[in-house]
């Protein structure tokens, strides 16, 4: 068949390049969700600092999807050759224009500023997997306190791993941390990092914590507690 002749007349033509559309687009918002998650490993960075490229990512992903799907339905049904032609160029221009707007929209990582402190944490083996809502990770400046991410909890082997984030303010020159469990225990040690502190590329080497003795809160249960840190970006 070549693209001069139909095999379907022109509205049944154009009926099933608007169902080939709806399919494409549906298939293009997927394959964009997957590109948005893809680019966030391929950058190593956390998907919720790229929650905009990834909305960006799923949208274009669904409008190019679209325009894909309706060209190759005009090219299966053998379309006249100026629909077919007017079909791939529109393809070819939204594709164009759609990687313009998500290069444009990326947000391109900060070289200074508040760091974001990625962190993972073990508990002592034999103890229960905390529920999520049970952590509690705050990071203090002297009396005063802010709450720290906690992204998951989950086993590590045989013992318990808190993992997520600590934003580290600039004008905390001598951060702390606690963490409680079940808002009946409670630990603090202090945060060997400080607000100037270099991006790292990898998690540097698990490090013991040593608590800061205290007796206003019960103490944690006893047992080896083990966390490493990344500084991963900057706010």
């Amino acid at each position: 068949m070549n693209s001069g002749s139909r095999s379907l007349p022109g509205w049944g033509s154009a009926l099933v390049a608007l169902a080939a559309a709806i399919a494409g687009g549906w298939i293009g918002l997927h394959l964009g969700e997957a590109f948005g998650y893809a680019l966030a490993r391929w950058a190593d960075r956390d998907i919720a600092d790229l929650k905009d490229e990834l909305i960006w990512c799923i949208l274009m992903g669904g409008l190019v999807g679209a325009f894909a799907g309706a060209a190759m339905a005009f090219f299966l049904t053998g379309a006249r050759r100026w629909v077919l032609r007017t079909a791939v160029t529109a393809v070819c221009v939204v594709t164009v224009g759609a990687s313009a707007l998500l290069l444009a929209a990326y947000p391109w990582p900060k070289t200074s500023g508040i760091p974001v402190v990625e962190y993972e944490l073990r508990l002592p083996a034999g103890l229960p997997l905390p529920k999520h809502n049970e952590v509690d990770l705050v990071i203090w400046s002297d009396k005063y306190g802010q709450g720290c991410y906690v992204a998951d909890v989950h086993m590590a082997g045989d013992r318990p791993e808190i993992v997520g984030n600590i934003v580290l303010q600039l004008n905390n020159a001598d951060p702390s941390v606690s963490l409680a469990l079940n808002r009946k225990t409670e630990g603090s040690w202090k945060l060997p990092i400080k607000p100037d502190a270099a991006l790292d590329k990898a998690f540097g080497p698990w490090q013991r914590i040593e608590f800061i003795p205290s007796a206003r809160t019960k103490p944690l249960p006893p047992g080896e507690y083990d966390i490493r840190y990344r500084v991963r970006s900057y706010m």
